[in-house]
């Protein structure tokens, strides 16, 4: 460290920190003293000649989050090590981690391992292939909006397991630096197509495909909405007349049926 250095170190002390500063430094520092003490409880899981070579963090923010929030964050924390967990994160199901070592892939969602010890264990050896989608940039967005929107979509299956996760751009580049340094890892291929062991979980266990599924739905029922408006008020496509008569005979059965069961 030369002079000019050390003299700019000086001008951190001549800084006045605030008291939100103060505040935020010591929550950092708690959830730093905590989180440490974390993966040194997590190296109890490994066996006797196993090390962890890597971590990949996941959480809501860029990650997959239908399955941690809303109905699925609920979670009731119990011991004091998930009690303590929920106070410093501010957490419940959001924040996962997957632990890389020689063998295989550890992943766990964080509050729950803390308060029953759950986790999963995912052999390399029982991986045939690794899926990674890109996400397309859509017409409107340029390519610089790919470094704030979702990288694309990862997925594997580790014998009767499945695995979905959407990966950002930072995620897929650290885990294919995994891929990359990992002999067992590296022997799996990564490709654009789903793997599935069995031809009917492609349909009950894809993800991918259901999120196309429920779009397609979505579109056809919008364009039922609109032939109903069309043929209801103005008469007009190929909804006209026939659902202006049933929907007001059905209205008047519903109403019927309605006030013979509310009134007297």
């Amino acid at each position: 460290m030369d002079f000019k250095q050390l003299v700019l170190n000086e001008n951190k002390s001549l800084i006045k920190v605030t008291e939100q500063e103060k505040a935020t430094t010591f929550e950092l520092s708690k959830q730093y003293v905590f989180l440490q003490d974390l993966l040194e409880e997590l190296r109890t899981l490994l066996a006797k000649d196993e090390t962890i070579l890597g971590y990949l963090p996941l959480t809501p923010d860029g990650n997959l989050a239908f399955a941690n929030q809303g109905l699925g964050a609920y979670a009731y924390a119990t011991t004091e090590k998930a009690k303590a967990y929920r106070d410093i994160f501010h957490d419940t199901r959001g924040n996962r981690l997957l632990v890389f070592t020689e063998t295989r892939m550890l992943f766990l969602v964080i509050i729950d391992y803390l308060e029953s010890n759950t986790y999963f264990s995912y052999l390399y050896e029982n991986i045939k292939a690794f899926t990674i989608k890109p996400r397309k940039l859509m017409k409107h967005e340029s390519p610089e909006d790919k470094e704030q929107f979702h990288w694309g979509y990862f997925d594997f299956q580790a014998g009767t397991h499945i695995f979905s996760e959407v990966l950002t751009k930072k995620d897929y580049e650290l885990f294919t630096s995994y891929h990359e340094s990992i002999p067992a890892l590296k022997k799996i291929p990564i490709q654009n197509k789903i793997y599935r062991a069995a031809k009917y979980q492609y349909f009950l266990s894809n993800w991918h495909f259901s999120f196309r599924l429920m779009t397609i739905f979505n579109l056809l029922f919008l364009l039922l909405f609109v032939l109903l408006i069309l043929g209801f008020f103005l008469h007009f496509g190929p909804l006209k007349g026939f659902y202006y008569k049933d929907l007001l005979d059905i209205g008047m059965i519903i109403s019927l049926l309605y006030s013979k069961n509310i009134l007297p």
